[in-house]
């Protein structure tokens, strides 16, 4: 109902009130059996020593904090919490909630399939200990670069040819970038330390010369072409400084090394070359996706082809619209298009291959995948809860005018069009076809005839008119064009779309009163981290908690001597 666009923005830029229940959440047991020292009590449950010393260290270690008691103090609060939310208050609802199975399951293969790859990939990368003092080296200097960005090899070789033959690079850059800033800069990027960049856009710099420009490098981003300007060195390094700084370097080196770890992992148990993907199922694949977003999905309807083909594994449009229905939200949201149900296609392949090989293996039943899959299902809860909570909460009907009037812009509908449609494949035809509209051929006519979208070309090709940013790459195009204007053909994915402007209706503000269960829908998402300290601060009030702050003070975690 409200606009999209604006209602994500607002819930990006919001001020978010920083819970520390939220962060850094590790495995808690509610139930111990070891002989340890009880820290606190919560109703019938306690919380160890040995808890609460797992806990915190693994706190200490991400966060980089020293040891102090208003920490550990703080950290035991929140074991406090979470069993006074997971035992003593009413979860069905959170339990219940089928995006929360949905995402609980997909929760559960992303943790076996980050455990086969510890076990599989990551486990076999070895740091010497001349890397190590190579590294400590480049740790200790900076770099001053410029560079020069493309999207491919092919243009990258050129770019690099032009360099060859004399070319400016200051001059280059103007052509390549759009961020103005790189753009008129000559793409300077300043000075940069080992561990700033990407790992081979580093490797590269570091080994060149000042003055020196690589031939292009294949980053993470694409492909890019360094000049170096300028190198600093520490002049005094100690051994001292290096053992010092050496398990955070190998932590550092053995980081850079996954992700060729796991590519290599990859390409031993996939083969690219194997794989083929078939546009027709996925096209009708993506035609129910994108009419599924106009009306209901039990008015709708397929024909069940083969999308993609590894081996003898076949995925035809069935399998890959479960397979996306059994996908988080967050995730189906960004299959918009053929090229990313491609991709899609092809990742659900892979993912099944390594599925296969984790449960042969018995990954799931190891202890360690336990630990880590129970940390990460107790991080989905409390994400749920957390919303639960603030969705049920009691607000005043002031608090929500207030609310209202405070954010008056995101209450509108959006711009809505109306849009006739012809889809066809080739690119002459459709320029054929826009001759014949210019001329005076009636465009429902052609569009029945003509137009491959069967479910639009049933209606002369009208869509009906549908929110704006529902229209994709097109939806400004289409806003700023006149009613009545035919514009095309455009190329999208493998097709060419005509299309005619038929309707535009302009935003509507709601009344408060019509949109008041909306606005404080609104109002909780905004206010979710306050609702919920309220939520706790009234389950303390029911339940028994008793903390024993002398002994959290004496602890002494031996652990942390060694951080």
């Amino acid at each position: 109902m409200f606009s999209v666009a604006k209602r994500n923005k607002v819930l990006s830029k919001r001020l978010v009130l920083i819970s520390l229940l939220m962060m850094f959440i590790v495995i808690f047991n509610n139930c111990s059996t070891q002989s340890d020292e009880v820290l606190a009590k919560v109703g019938n449950h306690k919380i160890t020593s040995d808890e609460f010393i797992k806990r915190y260290t693994d706190y200490i270690v991400v966060s980089g904090i020293n040891d102090n008691l208003r920490a550990r103090i703080a950290i035991l609060n929140n074991m406090v919490s979470e069993i006074l939310l997971k035992e003593y208050d009413d979860n069905s609802s959170v339990y219940n909630n089928e995006e929360y199975k949905v995402e609980k399951e997909w929760t559960r293969k992303q943790a076996l399939l980050a455990y086969l790859k510890d076990k599989e990939a990551y486990a076999g990368i070895k740091v010497t200990e001349a890397d190590l003092r190579k590294a400590f080296v480049k740790a200790n200097q900076r770099i001053e670069a410029r560079h020069l960005y493309a999207k491919t090899k092919e243009e990258a070789d050129e770019l690099y040819s032009l360099l060859q033959a004399g070319a400016d690079f200051n001059l280059l850059a103007r052509q390549v970038f759009t961020d103005s800033t790189l753009k008129y800069n000559g793409g300077y990027l300043g000075y940069f330390s080992w561990g700033d960049m990407d790992p081979v856009f580093e490797d590269t710099a570091f080994a060149l010369p000042v003055g020196g420009i690589s031939k292009p490098v294949n980053t993470s981003q694409g492909y890019s072409i360094i000049k170096v300007e300028d190198k600093e060195y520490n002049p005094i390094l100690t051994e001292y400084d290096y053992l010092n700084k050496k398990s955070h370097i190998e932590r550092m080196l053995k980081l850079r090394e996954k992700k060729p770890a796991e590519r290599k992992f990859l390409e031993n148990i996939y083969n690219k070359d194997e794989f083929s993907i078939y546009d027709d199922g996925l096209k009708e694949a993506l035609d129910f996706l994108y009419q599924s977003n106009l009306k209901s999905e039990a008015d709708l309807k397929y024909d069940n082809k083969l999308c993609a083909q590894y081996r003898n594994r076949k995925m035809f449009v069935s399998d890959l619209l479960t397979k996306i229905n059994n996908t988080p939200n967050y995730h189906k949201e960004k299959i918009a298009d053929l090229n990313s149900l491609r991709i899609a296609a092809e990742g659900f392949i892979v993912q099944d291959i390594m599925m296969e090989i984790a449960e042969n293996n018995k990954y799931e039943k190891e202890y360690e995948f336990k630990d880590k899959y129970t940390q990460m299902i107790n991080n989905l809860y409390l994400k749920y809860k957390k919303n639960d909570i603030a969705q049920k909460a009691v607000v005043s009907d002031s608090a929500l005018k207030k609310f209202y009037n405070e954010n008056i812009d995101f209450f509108y509908t959006d711009n809505q069009i109306n849009v006739q449609e012809i889809i066809v494949k080739d690119k002459s035809f459709a320029e054929q076809l826009v001759q014949r509209i210019k001329t005076g051929e009636d465009f429902g006519k052609l569009a029945q005839q003509y137009s491959i979208r069967t479910w639009t070309a049933a209606n002369n090709g009208e869509i009906g008119f549908a929110p704006f940013h529902k229209f994709g790459i097109f939806q400004s195009t289409f806003w700023d064009a006149q009613v009545g204007a035919i514009i095309g053909p455009h190329k999208f994915d493998d097709y060419y779309g005509i299309f005619k402007i038929l309707g535009k209706r302009e935003r509507e503000l709601f009344d408060f009163g019509s949109i008041k269960d909306e606005v404080s829908h609104f109002y909780r998402e905004n206010n979710q981290s306050e609702l919920l300290f309220q939520h706790i601060e009234k389950l303390h009030k029911q339940v028994e908690v008793l903390i024993d702050t002398e002994a959290v003070r004496l602890l002494n975690i031996e652990l942390l001597n060694s951080i």
